[in-house]
């Protein structure tokens, strides 16, 4: 979608007439837009993202001054803005985008293997690399180093029923009187809960939340946007 780059200041002192444009006019006009303008940045920063520094409890901001924090970006609402963290402080701080990440490039995101290692590693602020990769997510081409945050298959295991010489070396069977005889499931198949592992350096991965629920919830909440339906995984770090 094409975004309109738009000067609405200049917009609002070229519709004064000439003889109007005087420094008390002008200040006037700004003025009036300056709602429009505010709203007419959060729109673009919406779709296109933003470079923000991360916000530190130790430096002081002035009103309007923006910051990324917990992924998200936030505006100053007061002069010598300090130690007031952003996601609580409402009278402080107001939310300017759930995601410092434009709506363009989250539209393009998905939960292919490749797309989802550049995201993840995008999101948490992490190094991504180009494949090769390690085996076997090599191509063929041998060697390779993973991302900071990598996935990984988890193969599918099966233990099947086993009809041995004798009753030790076989699996169960026992007798139900509603439907005959049958075996124990457990023993007959057990398939990995999970389909892949998204692997995530401890540091980054403590750095997240003070637990391992929080820590998961974060990861997840990112992760469960581009899955499809009943596609599991687990995190671990390393």
């Amino acid at each position: 979608m094409p975004v309109p780059n738009i000067d609405f200041n200049n917009m609002a002192v070229n519709m004064l007439p000439t003889e109007q444009r005087k420094p008390f006019w002008i200040m006037f006009v700004k003025a009036l837009v300056s709602p429009i303008v505010r709203l007419y940045g959060v729109f673009v920063t919406y779709m296109f993202g933003e470079t923000l520094l991360a916000y530190s409890s130790g430096a002081a901001y002035n009103t309007g001054a923006l910051v990324r924090y917990n992924y998200k970006t936030y505006e100053s609402l007061i002069p010598d803005n300090t130690g007031n963290a952003p996601d609580t402080s409402t009278q402080a701080w107001i939310l300017r985008n759930n995601s410092f990440i434009g709506a363009i490039e989250r539209a393009k995101y998905n939960g292919r293997y490749l797309e989802l290692t550049y995201a993840l590693n995008r999101y948490f602020n992490t190094t991504f690399r180009q494949p090769p990769y390690p085996a076997p997510y090599d191509y063929g081409l041998g060697g390779g180093v993973f991302s900071d945050i990598y996935i990984t298959n988890v193969e599918p295991s099966f233990t099947s029923f086993i009809i041995g010489s004798t009753e030790v070396n076989s699996s169960i069977v026992y007798s139900n009187t509603s439907s005959g005889f049958v075996f124990t499931t457990s023993i007959f198949g057990n398939i990995s809960t999970y389909k892949f592992a998204i692997h995530i350096p401890i540091a980054k991965y403590i750095s997240l939340g003070a637990t391992n629920s929080i820590r998961n919830s974060i990861v997840s909440n990112f992760v469960n946007q581009y899955l499809t339906g009943g596609t599991s995984y687990v995190i671990v770090t390393y």
